[in-house]
């Protein structure tokens, strides 16, 4: 009869225990880290992982779909390495059907204005320097299957190409799939200014358009939360490279009133006081040709409406 009472109680304490080890296998997957290492042979930039460099990387492995936490059928290999200049990041997309891969937009920046967002196979880097948790302080850095780069910087930056500063990407089609290779300037960055190494927050994520489905390392699940992104540690920043920088955009509109001519000039300013720390200001702006009111003239696959702007002249 004890032996009964005992092997009820170890059978319910295994149905007690069951979901608490699924759920820890879940969470082995969330607030990953991967480690800071610097290299001193620069990789070429041209999408193929074939540099020696890249063997010593640090690997970010494991791709989980964001809705469920699975692990992904068509895993991703990330790759990570740093300098005093830049930031050198690879990534090998494994595909079972790669003659299905979708890449079409050729125009920079397409993604975060909604052009090829989840529409086209893609990898996206994303940083959080600070680790504020916030969306608003996020950076991220993408690249589609053609190696079109996308970028969006936190911080307040603004959209516009030239605020963004230079920064490269490229990507290979494979037998088994596609690879892609980014390089980013530490100057065109925010970040904690330290003499010691820190962490920062950290996450890769890829798209599959044959799939739809939408993977990352460190499973920040659908609710976006942040706090669970990876952490990249002992990270030397380089500190003591940073010089304070004035950028200027100024701009001249021309028009004619009918009777004589006008001119109207502006200027856009932005400076960085400290790496944490910018300002920016703009002077005499027209209101006429904001940035949400200046329209492209460059092709797309579907049709575009233009809307009428009109200066009032008093």
């Amino acid at each position: 009869m004890k032996h009964c009472h005992w092997l009820l109680f170890a059978g319910l304490c295994a149905v007690s225990h069951g979901p608490a080890y699924a759920r820890s296998a879940a969470n082995s997957y969330t607030s990953r880290d991967i480690a800071a290492v610097k290299t001193t042979v620069l990789p070429v930039i041209d999408g193929a992982l074939t540099d020696k460099c890249w063997k010593s990387a640090a690997n970010a492995e494991v791709f989980v779909e964001r809705q469920n936490g699975s692990v992904v059928a068509d895993q991703t290999t990330a790759y990570l390495l740093y300098d005093a200049q830049y930031i050198y990041i690879g990534f090998r997309c494994k595909d079972s059907v790669p003659a299905q891969i979708t890449a079409r937009e050729t125009v920079r920046d397409s993604k975060h204005t909604g052009d090829f967002d989840n529409t086209e196979d893609n990898v996206e880097l994303t940083l959080d320097p600070f680790q504020s948790h916030r969306v608003e302080d996020l950076t991220r850095f993408s690249v589609n299957a053609l190696g079109t780069p996308s970028a969006r910087l936190g911080g307040g930056r603004g959209s516009r190409a030239e605020w963004k500063g230079d920064w490269s990407g490229a990507a290979k089609r494979t037998e088994d799939g596609w690879t892609a290779e980014l390089r980013v300037p530490w100057k065109i960055l925010n970040y904690p200014n330290s003499w010691q190494p820190i962490s920062i927050g950290i996450n890769f994520a890829r798209y599959q358009n044959r799939t739809s489905l939408a993977s990352v390392w460190s499973n920040i699940g659908p609710q976006n939360y942040l706090k669970k992104m990876g952490h990249w540690s002992g990270v030397q920043v380089p500190a003591g490279a940073f010089h304070p920088a004035l950028s200027l955009l100024p701009c001249l509109l021309p028009g004619n009133t009918g009777e004589s001519p006008t001119a109207r000039a502006g200027l856009d300013a932005r400076y960085t006081v400290t790496s944490e720390l910018t300002a920016v200001a703009t002077f005499s702006p027209e209101f006429a040709t904001v940035e949400g009111a200046v329209e492209s003239i460059q092709f797309r696959r579907g049709e575009q409406l233009f809307p009428d702007h009109q200066t009032v002249l008093s």
